[in-house]
C-alpha cells in the first residue's frame, strides 16, 4: 500500500523559523527606529520647509499675502494670513496688525526649533538679520506665488549644517548645498 506522507511542518521546524525571525528582528529594530526617528536637524528642516509651503499655499488659495513668522525667543514658526484688502486698507504696511487674520488656526501644534538647533546666518531680501536684535523674522508670501527672499543656515551641535532658501520668483523653499 502506498502511504501518503503528510505535507505539514513539524513543531521543531516552526520553532526554528520563529527563533531565526526573532534574531533578525532583534538585530534590525534599532536601525529601523533610528531611521524613523528624526534627528533635530532633519526635523527643523522639515518644519521650516513645511511651514513655508503652508504659507505659500495659503496665500495662493486665499488670495491674500501671508506671513511666515519665525520667533527668535522660542524658535516657533507660524503662518499668518492677512485679511482681504478693502478700499480703506490698501496700504497694509501702515496698520499691519489690524489686517492680521486671527481666526485661521488649524488646531495644529506650532512647530518649534529644537533647543540644539542654531541659526548661523539669516538673510531676508538680501539683508542680513542680526539674530541677537530681531525678536521675530517675517517672510511674506504673495497670492501670485512669489515671496520675499529667504536664505538661512541652521546647524546642529554635531556640526551638521543645512542651508534653506526660499526662491522669490516661485516662493518655493528648498535645501541647498553648503560649499
Amino acid at each position: 500500500m502506498n502511504r501518503r506522507t503528510p505535507h505539514a511542518f513539524t513543531l521543531i521546524e516552526l520553532l526554528i523559523v520563529v527563533s531565526i525571525m526573532a534574531v533578525v528582528l532583534t538585530i534590525g529594530l534599532p536601525s529601523l527606529f533610528s531611521v524613523l526617528a528624526k534627528n533635530p536637524l532633519r526635523q527643523a528642516v522639515s518644519d521650516i520647509l513645511g511651514t513655508c509651503a503652508q504659507a505659500r499655499a495659503r496665500a495662493i488659495i486665499k488670495g491674500v499675502p501671508t506671513d511666515w513668522v519665525l520667533r527668535a525667543t522660542d524658535g516657533s514658526m507660524e503662518v499668518h494670513p492677512l485679511r482681504r484688502f478693502t478700499p480703506s486698507s490698501q496700504d497694509y504696511g501702515s496698520d499691519l496688525e489690524s489686517l492680521r487674520d486671527t481666526g485661521d488656526k488649524d488646531g495644529k501644534e506650532t512647530p518649534r526649533l529644537h533647543r540644539d538647533i542654531a541659526i548661523e546666518l539669516l538673510f531676508v531680501n538680501l539683508q542680513e538679520i542680526p539674530l541677537d536684535q530681531a525678536s521675530e523674522v517675517r517672510v511674506r508670501f504673495y497670492p501670485n506665488g512669489t515671496s520675499d527672499e529667504l536664505a538661512m543656515v541652521i546647524s546642529w551641535e554635531l556640526g551638521a549644517q543645512r542651508m534653506i532658501v526660499v526662491d522669490p520668483i516661485t516662493g518655493l523653499a528648498e535645501i541647498q548645498a553648503i560649499d
